[in-house]
């Protein structure tokens, strides 16, 4: 099981952050995360001015060592001093299609359910390759987020065109909206964030 822990911070210059990204990944990576990467929020409502650093564990538990770690390191507590925290979440994952590696940009869509639904990701899938789409992850959050037991959609991309019209032509597709209607699928709020390598 993968679970990932996503922290926002609240930035006056992001540039510090930006700059060190890949350092601070190394550390996070070197703690034992399986993948580590920070956004930048684009259109996010809310979150427009925050940088977001997402990391993905085996467990709770080794994300939550793994990071005291990190934030013990004096170089990382430094940028956190200067960038406070907003919210911390924790999501386990369900679904994942494709590679994000190397990927610009990812479209966020939180959502409710019944139940996560594989066909409706596959739609999207099938719908989002021929516009760019690279991957799509979805995870459920389990602590945290805008409400725990609720659903987190990425999709990962080089164009935000080609999220803009794979949202179009899933949102009008027959079989998507049946299989929605099915799990009770009502999106709560969509953004956009710059992935920051």
């Amino acid at each position: 099981m993968t679970y990932r822990i996503l922290t926002r911070y609240q930035v006056t210059d992001p540039g510090p952050i930006i700059q060190r990204a890949p350092e601070v990944r190394e550390k996070v990576l070197a703690a034992g995360a399986r993948r580590s990467v920070l956004f930048q929020p684009l259109a996010t409502g809310p979150s427009v001015g925050a940088l977001a650093w997402a990391s993905a564990w085996d467990s709770i538990d080794a994300a939550i060592e793994g990071l005291a770690k990190v934030y013990a390191d004096p170089a990382i507590a430094v940028l956190r001093d200067a960038n406070p925290v907003v919210s911390r979440s924790i999501s386990k994952s369900l679904l994942e299609r494709g590679d994000p590696t190397g990927s610009k940009f990812v479209g966020v869509t939180r959502f409710t359910a019944s139940s996560h639904s594989e066909r409706g990701v596959d739609i999207c899938w099938e719908k989002g390759q021929p516009n760019g789409i690279t991957a799509i992850r979805v995870s459920q959050y389990i602590s945290g987020g805008e409400t725990p037991g609720s659903y987190v959609a990425l999709f990962f991309t080089d164009s935000l065109d080609g999220w803009a019209e794979t949202v179009s032509q899933v949102t009008s597709d027959k079989a998507f909206l049946e299989e929605g209607e099915r799990t009770n699928f009502s999106v709560t709020s969509r953004g956009l964030a710059k992935i920051i390598r």
